[in-house]
């Protein structure tokens, strides 16, 4: 239960948070699941049939395409938005490893 917090934390949250800071249209939660849910499989199948940097970059533009069709963004704001998700992700990825919920050593691991 406390995983599913955890990336619920991680993967959700943020892109709650985003649409709130760029007033999307449809902000509720769940489109932000069905966001989360389309980009991450749309990403991951990128990734893994192209792969490298080229896989990573079209993962990028696919992830905003998404954004940009479910929150009813433009590209370019979608393309920020994305970008901010992700650095609201490392910041709470941080947060909650300076809180000792993610440790390194699996020997002192919650």
């Amino acid at each position: 239960m406390l995983g599913l917090l955890i990336l619920a934390l991680l993967t959700v949250v943020p892109v709650r948070i985003g649409a709130q800071l760029f007033d999307a249209d449809n902000k509720g939660l769940g489109y932000c699941l069905l966001a989360v849910v389309i980009g991450t499989t749309l990403a991951t199948a990128c990734t893994a049939l192209i792969g490298g940097l080229t896989g990573l970059i079209l993962a990028y533009f696919l992830v905003s395409i998404v954004y940009c069709k479910i929150f009813l963004l433009s590209f370019g704001s979608a393309l920020f938005f994305t970008l901010a998700v992700f650095l609201i992700q490392v910041g709470l990825t941080q947060a909650l490893t300076d809180l000792g919920i993610f440790i390194l050593n699996s020997r002192f691991s919650v």
